[in-house]
């Protein structure tokens, strides 16, 4: 009978592993978008495909911080985000979306 030979795990690499505990960066480095929304961005205004872009490209970024951020770390990226475009409009506008502790995991 042969020894079975369980494969080595590289803790590193394992799924448990892969959550991040960093602090998130305060400001947010917010990254270069592709060439057409940083046109819109310039121009002042944005399209709907534009905004779903940036939400998924900074929520990729944050997620490399932490896996479950929270609505304070969320809050870190959006006010860096309007610092770098001042034309988004105002962060604390009651247009946009205001989050609330109970709400769970907020994302972007």
């Amino acid at each position: 009978m042969k020894k079975q030979v369980k494969p080595k795990v590289n803790p590193s690499s394992s799924r448990t592993n892969l959550s991040t505990h960093q602090d998130v960066p305060s400001p947010f480095p917010i990254p270069a978008f592709r060439h057409s929304t940083e046109a819109h961005l310039k121009k002042g205004g944005i399209l709907e495909t534009d905004r779903k872009y940036m939400v998924q490209t900074l929520a990729t970024l944050l997620m490399t911080y932490k896996s479950r951020p929270s609505l304070k770390d969320c809050q870190i990226v959006s006010k860096s985000l309007h610092q770098k475009f001042k034309n988004l409009g105002d962060e604390d506008s009651e247009t946009n979306l205001q989050l609330t502790e109970q709400e769970p995991n907020p994302v972007l």
